[in-house]
């Protein structure tokens, strides 16, 4: 604990927490101690000489504490009923409890919730008397009359309500004893609550009740006498002060009163033989206090705190600048312009200059380019100049909420860039409060970007950034034969040609947080700045508690050092070197230097409005300067065309990149255009064209351009030449740019075209093509409704390793989710999009550092070695036919496809689409054509040659399709149409129709018929088993009842489950072949009147 003779720490520190200890009796009477020491002893009450210097032990509990005699020689005492002390070893201290260790009793109180002290009211003691003595001799008067008792009883309310006029309301409070000795230190300790007094005359009593009030005037010399002089004095003195009545100064034997803001004046001597104005005569009933309380409250640092806390006027940074003749980097040009006219705010606050203090010489930094200095603060002692070249090279900031962080940041950075040029310094403002405090310095002509909390991707470029930079300034001080940024900027005050080198000024503030989310980055930063002293580069870190936050290599490199008020005072210590900090007044932008001794107050910029008078007046200045170039580039813009990106690799493309990434955007059929990459550590960018040869996974969030990468892919493909199939939720948001080159395009509604496009692609049936799939999840679930639960994602997994053995290109896109799931392990190429926090870096499987700008399109590409910031293409607007494409695109052999069709369609070319959903509805077909059918949805009809069964449940259109085929007998063969036979509803038909299809069969004549599902499949024998055998079967909803029983093979694949009650939706089913097929609805009308059905 330290020492409160010597340091108001303790003072401090008890109206700071809620329980505290008062010494109620011995030689440290009055005195307060904090209860948050773990110890008590001599160090605590030197005074008292019964005390051990290590006496007890405390230990802080809920309300309480615990205290333990660690074996003192006079023991701890615990005073149990009010008038016995018993000895205890250890007990609980609770609040209002004493205990005595030697000849001083404590006490544990609670911090009063209303530390106001009353005042005593104007009228004086006697005038108040007046309203009590009154009454009382007009009920003497009643006596001598005959109803005198009678009149005395009506009276006494009359004399009950004067008594209560007696005792004044507002501040005079309640009738009683004025607060004790330790409450009243307290009320010294929090003056500053109260309002400055601006009345003529001071009121205070002198004893400890509240009788007669002593009144000061102004001007007055009051002498105290008699054998309690002293301790009235200092008592009187108490109350001044924390009633804010008066500012005391003690003197020698007495103290000098000044209020009124200085106007009136008076003195209170107790101790002197100097002549006096009035004389009062000391009471005999005084508070017990002790010169310790004296000098705990009235020490000189506890005085100028109490003064501080009544507002003095701020040090406004017009002392320091002047705003009239401008920045002081403005006078490089060529000659000195006229003052110019500013706001009217402005104006006025420029002439707000202290007259206590002398202006600074603004231009003391701008005439040697290689200072950094700035006024930090003024004080008693005068200005206090720092320069990051000489204190630092970089600058620790330590300070609790409130403590003024952010004024002293401003001022500090607003002083720097007045005095030197864009070209002269850059700043870098890192601000992990949302940019709130360095937010409006962003307008600086100096400031080369602003990095808060809500993009970490940022802050990770800009260190990869300033790396990049430092590397190249290594060069050109190599190359330069200098040692140091120092000895080049000698070098080019001979040498002009050179380039200039800025300093970089990377101020940080709320660095905790930065350690606490990003830790590697912040320690990357570190190395940096360590490495870069002689490079030019400083760094400002401003935290609130050091403790934690503070490394080796922090403190190691931050060798200037500033503190401002902290809630533990004692942590200041290691880092200043001395103990200025437990003595500074809790005002704000009041600090502590480790260059210099004394209490300093920094500059105050002013409102926003105010300092952005400042911040005008340097961009303005700027203005006419040559443009700066910026230490890195900036990042890819957000909706980033073809054009745009070629311009952007032309000016500042990576001469050698790194291993997947290209000087220029180009598609072919082996790698695709895609994104543009940023690389901030090499400061130039490059380009990423996908080799198709390996799969490609784009993963990101909701609307964070997973489609328009895709789109850009299939626009990238379309001008490579190569056939483009789509799977996808949403076909709309996922067109692709020319019909030529559109292979199959299928919705997740139709997943049995789905999965048979995959089959094929896993045959090799898609070589030389690209597949885009777009959403995972639905894409997985639509296969999951046809095979079962979890063959979605095992369906991908075997796309995936296809191809990677180069059958056909993939590329997929999904959400973060599926980034670190099993199957996704051989996409060695991945696009995370939207991964712009640490928790969504978390969820994609990215460390926390590997994080993007929050903007659409913007990601971060991992390819088998390294990864990088990308901002994908927005795929241009291609022509739609083949006409306006090159020859070599529409005459390229991946443009038709390899499947087999209909033998009899001669006369139609082959599609790009190998898989084409069937329509629900076929309105109308060739003549020739039972329906459409097939992969490709053409028109399709089955061999007819041998007969048909047409086999389903009710409503699924058999009587439909057996019309379609009389109807294309007719057309295409009418001998066969002849002699073939029709028969609707076969299991329903009599005795003599069955022998007649019996004698047909046997003869070879072609039958067909009609059944339902049900009674077919329970049909082992007879003419409908027969007919099943001998023909090919069209089974018609072959997902209602039995029908998988008649295809003697697994229908699973071919079943819609989203179409299982389509009329017309069938299969064909011929020698283990399968063929899905719509019929036709159009029929003759002639059907039902043939008499061969």
């Amino acid at each position: 604990m330290a020492t409160p003779l010597n340091d108001v720490y303790s003072l401090r520190a008890a109206t700071d927490a809620e329980l505290h200890i008062a010494v109620v009796h011995g030689p440290h009477a009055g005195m307060v101690l904090p209860a948050s020491a773990a110890a008590l002893g001599r160090a605590d009450l030197p005074d008292d000489q019964f005390v051990s210097w290590q006496h007890l032990r405390l230990r802080q509990l809920r309300g309480a504490l615990r205290v333990r005699d660690v074996g003192s020689v006079n023991g701890l005492w615990l005073r149990c009923g009010g008038c016995f002390w018993r000895r205890r070893r250890r007990l609980v201290w609770y609040p209002r409890a004493r205990i005595r260790i030697g000849t001083t009793v404590l006490q544990l109180r609670r911090l009063p919730r209303q530390l106001q002290v009353p005042q005593p009211h104007a009228g004086g003691f006697l005038l108040q008397s007046l309203y009590v003595l009154l009454p009382l001799v007009a009920m003497a008067g009643f006596l001598l009359t005959d109803q005198g008792w009678s009149m005395m009883l009506i009276s006494a309310p009359m004399l009950g309500l004067m008594m209560l006029r007696s005792y004044p309301s507002g501040r005079g409070a309640s009738p009683g004893r004025l607060p004790d000795p330790a409450t009243l230190a307290l009320a010294c300790a929090m003056v500053g609550e109260h309002k400055p007094n601006t009345k003529n005359c001071l009121r205070a009593w002198p004893g400890i009740r509240r009788f007669h009030a002593t009144r000061i005037r102004p001007d007055e010399r009051i002498t105290i006498t008699g054998p309690n002089a002293q301790t009235t004095g200092r008592w009187l003195c108490a109350q001044l002060l924390a009633t804010a009545q008066a500012r005391v100064q003690p003197v020698s034997g007495g103290a000098h009163l000044l209020w009124d803001e200085g106007q009136n004046q008076a003195w209170l001597m107790w101790a002197t033989t100097k002549p006096a104005t009035r004389c009062i005569r000391a009471p005999r009933r005084v508070a017990e206090i002790s010169d310790s309380w004296w000098r705990q409250i009235f020490t000189p640092a506890t005085l100028q705190a109490t003064q501080e806390r009544q507002g003095p006027a701020c040090i406004a940074l017009a002392s320091l600048l002047d705003l009239e003749a401008g920045p002081t980097f403005a006078s490089q040009l060529q000659e000195p312009k006229a003052a110019t006219k500013f706001t009217q705010a402005g104006a006025a606050f420029s002439k707000a200059k202290p007259a206590k203090f002398t202006q600074a010489d603004p231009s003391a930094s701008a005439k040697s380019p290689t200072q950094l200095r700035a006024c930090l603060g003024v004080g008693d002692c005068g200005q206090a100049w720092v320069d990051l070249v000489a204190d630092g090279p970089h600058a620790l900031v330590v300070g609790t909420t409130g403590a003024g962080k952010s004024e002293l940041l401003t001022s500090w950075l607003l002083q720097l860039a007045w005095a030197h040029s864009p070209s002269a310094l850059q700043l870098i403002l890192v601000d992990y409060k949302g940019g709130t405090c360095l937010g409006p310095l962003k307008r600086l002509p100096h400031c080369v970007d602003l990095l808060t909390d809500l993009e970490p991707a940022a802050t990770a470029r800009a260190i990869e950034a300033i790396s990049a930079q430092l590397r190249r300034r290594e060069q050109i001080l190599r190359k330069s034969n200098c040692k140091d940024i120092t000895e080049y900027e000698q070098l080019r005050h001979h040498q002009p040609s050179l380039a200039p080198l800025a300093r970089m000024l990377v101020v940080v503030d709320e660095f905790a947080t930065l350690a606490a989310t990003q830790e590697e980055l912040l320690e990357h930063l570190l190395r940096l700045a360590a490495q870069g002293r002689s490079l030019g580069m400083h760094l400002i870190l401003a935290t609130q508690h050091p403790h934690g936050a503070l490394s080796t290599s922090i403190t190691a490199n931050a060798a200037l050092r500033v503190c401002l008020r902290m809630l533990d005072a004692s942590e200041g210590a290691p880092l200043l070197g001395h103990g200025d900090l437990p003595d500074l007044p809790r005002a704000p932008g009041f600090l502590c230097l480790s260059t210099q001794r004394g209490h300093f107050r920094c500059p105050y910029a002013g409102t926003a409005q105010e300092s952005a008078v400042w911040i005008d007046a340097c961009v303005k200045a700027a203005q006419a300067l040559p443009p700066c170039q910026s230490p890195w580039l900036a990042p890819p813009p957000a909706n980033l065309t073809f054009t745009q990106a070629q311009q952007l690799l032309t000016a500042h493309g990576a001469p050698a990149p790194a291993k997947g990434l290209a000087t220029s955007l180009v598609s072919t059929r082996q790698n695709l255009a895609l994104a543009l990459c940023d690389l901030p550590e090499q400061l130039a960018y490059g380009a990423f064209n996908w080799d198709s040869a390996t799969p490609l996974g784009i993963f990101g969030t909701s609307a964070s351009g997973r489609t328009a990468a895709l789109r850009q892919l299939a626009s990238s493909a379309a001008q490579a030449g190569l056939v483009t199939h789509v799977i996808g939720a949403d076909l709309n948001q996922l067109a692709l740019p020319n019909a030529a080159l559109a292979g199959s395009q299928l919705d997740t509604f139709h997943p049995c075209e789905v999965l048979r496009l995959t089959q094929l692609a896993l045959e090799g049936k898609l070589r030389g093509q690209l597949l885009l799939i777009d959403d995972l999840d639905c894409v997985g679930e639509a296969i999951d409704t046809v095979l079962g639960l979890g063959e979605g994602r095992d369906v991908l997994e075997k796309l995936v390793n296809a191809s990677r053995r180069g059958l056909f290109a993939l590329a997929l896109a999904g959400d973060l989710a599926n980034a670190p799931m099993r199957w996704c392990a051989n996409i060695s190429q991945r696009l995370y999009l939207g991964v712009c926090s640490d928790t969504l870096a978390d969820q994609a499987g990215l460390k926390r550092c590997q994080q993007a700008p929050n903007q659409v399109g913007a990601g971060v590409l991992t390819l088998a070695s390294h990864w990088c910031a990308a901002q994908i293409l927005l795929a241009p607007v291609l022509p739609t036919s083949a006409a306006n494409l090159p020859a070599s695109v529409v005459d390229s052999p991946a443009s038709a496809s390899d499947l087999p069709v209909n033998p009899s369609d001669t006369t139609t070319a082959l599609a790009a689409a190998p898989v084409v959903a069937l329509p629900e509805i076929v309105p109308t077909c060739p003549p020739w054509a039972l329906g459409l059918g097939g992969d490709q949805a053409q028109p399709w009809c089955p061999q007819l040659s041998q007969g048909l069964a047409i086999i389903g449940p009710a409503g699924s259109g058999r009587s439909t399709a057996l019309a379609r085929v009389y109807d294309i007998l007719q057309a295409t063969d009418p001998t066969l149409a002849q002699h073939a036979i029709f028969i609707d509803n076969l299991d329903q038909a009599c005795p003599s129709a069955i022998n007649t299809v019996e004698t047909a069969l046997d003869a070879g004549t072609p039958v067909f018929a009609t059944a339902l599902t049900s009674r077919a499949a329970n049909t082992y024998s007879g003419v409908l088993a027969q007919l099943r055998s001998l023909s090919p079967l069209l089974l018609l909803a072959p997902g209602l009842g039995e029908g998988t029983q008649l295809a003697n093979v697994r229908l699973t694949r071919w079943l819609d489950p989203h179409r299982q009650h389509l009329p017309g939706r069938g299969l064909v089913i011929a020698s283990s072949q399968i063929t899905p097929i719509q019929i036709c609805q159009n029929t003759s009308p002639t059907f039902a009147a043939n008499p061969q059905v």
